[in-house]
């Protein structure tokens, strides 16, 4: 049979060569085939022993597949593990209708389990978030002092530097922005609203150790000083309504409330300070901590034409 297609070949050849006709039998397979340049007998179709691809000889010396190359060491073919893929391809079996019930049972009893007090201040009660503001705002010392010598700074138009009376016998310096607001001469001689134990803080070469309450108009941008009850004498604590400002203290007892021992730090802290001050808000014309108003023992204090929800500090 093979000498009959030899023959066969020869004899084809022998009169293509006689015609001056081009190569005719091209294998169909070959990417060549369509321009019709190469003899049949040249074109072999040569299968890689690597992968199995059948490539085209002489044209591809290499198989396009793996990099096969006759003649040259390979790496041995990488060897799968084909009845784990098929395992991990098979989709897994539905459960049985009493295993879908028996999770459904016990998610639900892990949903009625009673939650765990979390750390980090979650799930704290309503009276433990009280005891922390009191005992925030029991570190500020809020007081009433009196300004005298008040005059501009020297190297800033819109700051007042004054003399702050703590007591009858203690002063400090105090530095406030309240220009335009207020000029030295309408602070001379009041007696005003204050905390006194904030860390110093040096305002253009001048370092402050009070710090003045007043509350700034949300709308209109107007500021305006906290106003103490009438007859307020230096020294007279500031607390919200209900609060306990020392053992044993009464609350509308003056005396008690001029010499208690308070919880008050020499320095408050930053942190602690900017909690109190997250709750300062006005309403109805009252400057209120966490919703309950303002006073001293002589009476509530007030801040007229500022609207409710501006805050102060």
């Amino acid at each position: 049979m093979e000498q009959a297609i030899t023959t066969i070949d020869k004899i084809i050849d022998k009169l293509e060569g006689l015609v001056e006709a081009p190569p005719m039998r091209m294998n169909p397979d070959d990417p060549w085939f369509s321009q019709n340049l190469v003899n049949s007998k040249s074109v072999l179709k040569v299968k890689c022993p690597t992968c199995g691809y059948y490539y085209t000889h002489p044209f591809e010396t290499t198989c396009p597949l793996c990099k096969y190359k006759p003649g040259v060491e390979h790496p041995d073919r990488i060897q799968f593990d084909v009845a784990a893929i098929r395992q991990r391809a098979t989709p897994a079996s539905t459960p049985a209708p009493s295993a879908v019930k028996e999770a459904g049972k016990q998610k639900q009893e892990k949903k009625e389990q009673p939650a765990k007090p979390a750390k980090g201040g979650k799930n704290v009660s309503e009276a433990d978030k009280q005891a922390a503001l009191d005992q925030s705002f029991a570190m500020c010392k809020f007081q009433m002092i009196k300004l005298t010598d008040c005059k501009k700074h020297p190297d800033a138009d819109k700051l007042i530097v004054c003399t702050a009376h703590l007591s009858e016998t203690e002063t400090s310096t105090l530095v406030t922005g309240l220009i335009p607001h207020y000029q030295p001469e309408d602070l001379e001689g009041r007696v005003v609203c204050s905390v006194v134990n904030l860390k110093p803080k040096k305002m253009m070469g001048i370092e402050g150790h009070v710090m003045l309450l007043a509350a700034t108009d949300k709308v209109s941008g107007k500021c305006i000083l906290l106003q103490p009850p009438e007859g307020s004498q230096i020294g007279d604590r500031i607390y919200p309504t209900g609060f306990t400002l020392a053992e044993g203290w009464k609350e509308g007892d003056v005396a008690t409330a001029q010499k208690a021992t308070t919880q008050e730090a020499a320095e408050v802290p930053k942190g602690r300070f900017e909690k109190v001050v997250n709750g300062f808000k006005v309403e109805t014309e009252l400057p209120k901590f966490y919703g309950k108003p303002l006073v001293t023992a002589r009476g509530p204090i007030k801040i007229e034409g500022i609207c409710d929800g501006s805050e102060f500090h």
